[in-house]
């Protein structure tokens, strides 16, 4: 069921009403799930670094921004394996609140260690199974231009968030490509403290639900391109983005 449109303007900037229960910054979780190595096998320890510039669309959003991660697999058996791993985020561009001019400037930092089982089914095709915790902190500035006022109020928030993931990713070798498509499922705690230009400060916490599905293509060298679908949710509030990516793999 699509938001309707005061419901989408409390969900996508809850902070500009003093009697919404919303804060801003939680709804992006800016990168996909944490993919591995599309395979691994016993004895293995596989390291992963990556930039990745990513940009998310919907109705009324346009924002661009780059992810910088790093990871490392200790597999235990062809089957097990755990990875320990965090990704650093900027994003940056319009969010249509009021009008269209409404700023966003967000960063973010998150950890996850998460345990994996993996399923060969062929040669070139496997599929693996995560899941584990993860938690972030990060902050982000909201500049807007209230109703029947001349000049521009901002927002500045500090988050924090905790809570799991769970996701499956299979991978077929297709010649020197490796696709991957992947599905996830994210529950999470969030902590955020805003600080206004126009006053009323406040504190925040709520529960917020995060699916995302896609593919990420590998080739041969380390591009990477990716599409995600994400759903996002907090009570009764959700948004719905598309989220484009090319980033490089060492």
């Amino acid at each position: 069921m699509q938001p309707t449109p005061i419901r989408t303007l409390l969900a996508v900037l809850g902070v500009i009403v003093p009697g919404s229960a919303l804060a801003f910054g939680t709804q992006f979780t800016i990168a996909p799930p944490p993919l591995g190595h599309p395979v691994y096998e016993k004895g293995q320890v596989q390291y992963r670094a990556g930039a990745t510039v990513r940009h998310y669309g919907s109705e009324g959003t346009d924002l661009t921004g780059s992810t910088l991660g790093l990871s490392r697999r200790q597999t235990l058996s062809d089957r097990f394996a755990f990875n320990v791993g965090g990704q650093a985020d900027y994003l940056s561009g319009t969010e249509y609140v009021v009008s269209p001019d409404n700023d966003l400037h967000l960063w973010r930092v998150m950890l996850h260690v998460t345990g994996e089982y993996q399923q060969r089914f062929t040669p070139g095709w496997n599929a693996i199974l995560f899941a584990g915790p993860e938690a972030g902190y990060g902050e982000y500035e909201v500049t807007y231009r209230p109703f029947l006022s001349p000049g521009k109020e901002r927002i500045n928030g500090k988050e924090t968030l905790s809570g799991y993931i769970v996701g499956l990713q299979t991978s077929v070798k297709a010649g020197t490509l490796r696709i991957t498509p992947f599905l996830s499922y994210e529950g999470l705690g969030s902590h955020a403290t805003e600080d206004r230009t126009a006053g009323n400060s406040r504190t925040t916490d709520r529960a917020i639900a995060i699916t995302q599905y896609g593919a990420e293509v590998l080739f041969r060298g380390g591009l990477t391109l990716g599409i995600t679908f994400q759903h996002w949710s907090s009570g009764g509030d959700e948004e719905r983005y598309r989220l484009y990516q090319v980033g490089y793999q060492f």
